[in-house]
């Protein structure tokens, strides 16, 4: 479905600003070559659009990768499905098939999370995550929803991210992440570097392993939330609604009715979690372990103002 806006350079910033202009998931620009994709230094001269006459978002984000700086894209009130399957290499991280891989520094601006939406369209769909941030990127998404993504069962997938896998240094403002899937952990969102989130909702995502709405991992990843709500989330092992076992700080957050095996509403690793005022209500631990939070070994839970209740760790439902 073509949108009826343009793209245009902004010179005195020295980045280049792509309004999307197609909801489809089509590479013509550069001869059909994300590689291939780049803007001059000029206003006027630019690979995009294509011989189709609009923007993609694949493409747009082809352009950005591909382009020094810190770009900006916008995406008007719709749905923009991916269907560019990957053909056989599900580590591909051109941004060509698959996930939109993010390489370079950009924005994302859509209209509100209810009417801009991106949507990876499940297992049976792309069949893969919607969004991957490569390091050492710097992005910032905002007002908008990232669903449908399923991490697959692949040599790589422990590293997980359902909806997104970031490992570089994130920022989302209302933004939406539902309805993802992941092989082993993370479903909604698997943090490896910089994460930081503000009035956000993680909603109804499933993980094998953990981490359902959120998995926190590894010795880099530092992650805040401020503002949000984690809600509805599923582990098939621990932490259902968030899985940390490095550096947390939760302000303002509601975690409810999630599951997991251990730590329905949160599981802590052996590692430091933050709250401040901070509601965690109506989780469930499938075990018995933590129906609100498990703290695992010499883990660190510090609270200001934090109210957990009606939680289940009978471990019977």
């Amino acid at each position: 479905m073509a949108l009826p806006i343009r793209f245009t350079i902004s010179d005195a910033q020295a980045q280049v600003t792509i309004n999307v202009t197609t909801t489809d998931d089509v590479v013509d620009a550069g001869g059909g070559d994300c590689a291939a994709i780049t803007f001059s230094t000029g206003i006027t001269t630019t690979d995009l659009p294509g011989t189709d006459g609009v923007v993609s978002l694949r493409e747009a984000i082809c352009a950005a990768n591909n382009t020094p700086g810190t770009d900006q894209i916008n995406l008007a009130a719709a749905t923009y499905n991916l269907t560019i399957t990957n053909t056989g290499i599900i580590t591909e991280n051109g941004n060509a098939t698959g996930d939109l891989d993010i390489a370079e520094s950009v924005n994302i601006t859509g209209v509100s999370s209810a009417t801009t939406i991106i949507d990876a369209g499940g297992a049976t769909g792309l069949g893969d995550r919607v969004l991957h941030v490569l390091d050492p990127s710097v992005v910032r998404i905002s007002n908008l929803t990232i669903q449908g993504g399923a991490d697959p069962a692949t040599a790589d997938s422990f590293e997980g991210g359902g909806g997104i896998r970031n490992f570089g240094t994130l920022r989302l403002d209302n933004v939406t992440v539902q309805d993802n899937t992941a092989a082993q952990n993370g479903a909604g969102i698997m943090n490896r570097r910089t994460l930081i989130m503000t009035d956000t909702l993680i909603f109804s995502n499933t993980a094998t392993v953990n981490g359902g709405g959120l998995a926190n991992r590894g010795g880099q990843a530092v992650a805040a939330v401020n503002r949000g709500r984690i809600d509805a989330n599923f582990s098939g092992d621990d932490g259902g609604g968030v899985w940390n076992d490095n550096l947390l700080a939760l302000n303002e957050v509601t975690i409810s009715n999630n599951s997991g095996f251990q730590g329905g509403g949160l599981y802590n690793e052996m590692s430091t979690v933050t709250l401040n005022r901070v509601t965690i209500n109506n989780n469930i631990s499938r075990n018995g372990s933590g129906g609100g939070i498990r703290n695992e070994q010499v883990g660190t839970v510090k609270g200001t103002n934090v109210t957990i209740s009606g939680n289940d760790a009978t471990g019977t439902t």
